[in-house]
């Protein structure tokens, strides 16, 4: 029932995610909002974004699980408790409402992150895990309405003093449950058929390869190199929230 017959399209799809997930293996997100205009543009965004929810439900657990040595739970847990909230609104949202300008209003909060960190003394910094139940709500209800919140919220787990393989494992172990939550509501809501669960399959195993590769990058970057990736991703994805999105 869940048969891909091997089209150009997904063949493309499947190279395409494979390279996203190399991608989110380095910098801990951004294969999926990389890889989410094209699937887009392919599938059409009613069926892109449940379906790369499936993708990333396999990719994000391939990533905390190389990097599970350093993931920090206390974060974890209260982002869990938070996004539980937020996936469920944000996937009601998907499935009855337009999403025009929370794309736009994205975008800029991205592009304004990036240049937040280079303002002498503007530096966000969080000692108290405790926040991250506010910024897990948050960033699931962005994931509900857009398909992922790493970009979103990868800022804050950056000023948690997060680098490395501790930034990459911790914020996937954090969208795990978002990515759940999301399913569910997505399926009571009719988003899914067999077609579309069996290519979020598909893609979803050819990004845990992609990770298991990009995973060996990772432990070659300084944490100024892989800071300068977080950035030049962030500034990517939010520029094309705010020109090519919607």
């Amino acid at each position: 029932m869940w048969a891909i017959a091997p089209s150009p399209t997904v063949i493309v799809l499947l190279v395409l995610s494979f390279m996203g997930a190399v991608v989110s293996a380095v910098a801990g997100f951004g294969g999926g909002m990389l890889f989410l205009p094209f699937l887009t543009a392919l599938v059409g965004p009613e069926r892109a974004v449940p379906i790369i929810t499936v993708t990333l439900l396999f990719a994000t657990p391939s990533r905390a699980f190389i990097n599970r040595r350093h993931l920090r739970w206390r974060i974890i847990g209260w982002f869990a408790l938070g996004c539980s909230f937020g996936a469920v609104l944000g996937a009601l949202v998907f499935l009855s409402l337009p999403v025009f300008w929370l794309l736009k209003a994205i975008g800029a909060f991205l592009i304004l992150a990036v240049i937040a960190r280079r303002v002498p003394g503007a530096k966000l910094q969080i000692t108290d895990a405790r926040a991250f139940i506010v910024i897990g709500a948050a960033g699931g209800f962005v994931g509900g309405v857009v398909g992922g919140m790493g970009p979103m919220v990868s800022p804050f787990f950056l000023a948690a003093g997060l680098t490395g393989p501790a930034f990459v494992g911790t914020i996937a172990a954090s969208g795990v449950w978002m990515h759940i939550v999301k399913l569910v509501v997505y399926g009571r809501g009719g988003a899914f058929d067999a077609g579309a669960l069996g290519l979020g399959v598909a893609l979803g195993l050819a990004m845990v390869v992609g990770t298991l590769i990009g995973s060996t990058v990772l432990r070659r970057l300084d944490t100024a190199g892989f800071k300068r990736i977080v950035e030049i991703l962030l500034t990517m994805i939010g520029v094309w929230f705010l020109v090519g999105a919607g």
